[in-house]
C-alpha cells in the first residue's frame, strides 16, 4: 500500500472516530464540517453519509437528512452499481417518518 493510500485510510479512520466523539458531545455542526471533509476525501465512505443524517437529524434539519441519504443512494448507484447498507436505509427511513 502506498504512503498516499496509508495517510487517507487515517484521515479516514479520524474523521469516523472524532466525528463520533464529536456527536457524542452533541457538537453537530463540527461533525457535520468534519463529516463534509471527509466525504471530500472519499466520496464513498457510507459512515460519512450516517454521520450527516445524524446530526441533521439532531439539529432538526430532516430535509436534509434526507437529500444526503439520495446523495449517498446515487453515487453508490452509479459509482460501485449497489445500493445503501441497511443501517443507512433504516436512518432513511426514521427521517422519512418523522419530516
Amino acid at each position: 500500500m502506498s504512503m498516499r493510500e496509508r495517510l487517507r485510510e487515517k484521515f479516514i479512520q479520524y474523521c469516523s472516530a472524532h466525528g463520533q466523539c464529536l456527536e457524542e458531545e452533541s457538537r453537530y455542526d463540527e461533525a457535520l464540517a468534519l463529516y463534509r471533509r471527509g466525504i471530500e476525501a472519499d466520496q464513498l465512505v457510507e459512515s460519512f453519509y450516517q454521520g450527516l443524517m445524524r446530526c441533521f437529524e439532531q439539529l432538526d434539519r430532516r430535509a436534509e437528512a434526507i437529500s444526503i441519504y439520495r446523495r449517498l443512494r446515487q453515487i453508490l448507484s452509479a459509482t460501485l452499481g449497489i445500493t445503501p447498507s441497511p443501517a443507512s436505509e433504516t436512518l432513511a427511513r426514521r427521517m422519512l417518518e418523522q419530516h
